[in-house]
């Protein structure tokens, strides 16, 4: 029991990417191309950087905002097994519909997640936490996660 426990809150702990239903559906089209568009932009999402930091890219370092992939069309054409021709297109696409922007420089391309910062940032609670020692009905209590539990059935 430990060990699929360590297991999942060992998988858990990588972290989570939010992905819009509307991104998820063109991944499950039934169309090649729509089904392309929504893994671009999933793997655009995945390799955006969550904060501001110095990305290395053909030698060179170059400054990376969050929400922004710096790369080449080599390296996303390696990722998504998508020819570059149809790559071209599909990233045009995504401009157009104001999803993402691109920046093209003599070696890399930097492209950025419209609206990441909207996106992944933390909410604040309106309402401070009650300080002090927890609820006397809850003190003796064992939170165990719900999909943990359905695993012990």
């Amino acid at each position: 029991m430990k060990t699929t426990e360590n297991k999942t809150l060992s998988f858990f702990s990588k972290g989570f990417t939010k992905v819009p239903n509307e991104i998820l559906g063109k991944v499950y089209s039934e169309q090649p191309c729509t089904r392309m568009y929504g893994f671009l932009y999933l793997c655009l999402l995945y390799h955006a950087s969550f904060r501001d930091r110095d990305a290395m890219i053909n030698a060179q370092t170059v400054p990376c905002r969050r929400g922004e992939w710096v790369t080449c069309y080599r390296i996303i054409e390696q990722k998504t097994n998508i020819s570059r021709s149809c790559l071209r297109e599909l990233l045009e696409t995504l401009v157009e519909d104001g999803l993402i922007s691109i920046r093209r420089f003599a070696r890399f391309t930097v492209i950025t997640i419209i609206g990441y910062d909207s996106w992944f940032k933390i909410p604040v609670s309106s309402t401070p936490a009650p300080a002090g020692p927890p609820s006397p009905l809850r003190q003796g209590e064992v939170f165990i996660p719900v999909y943990t539990r359905l695993m012990e059935n």
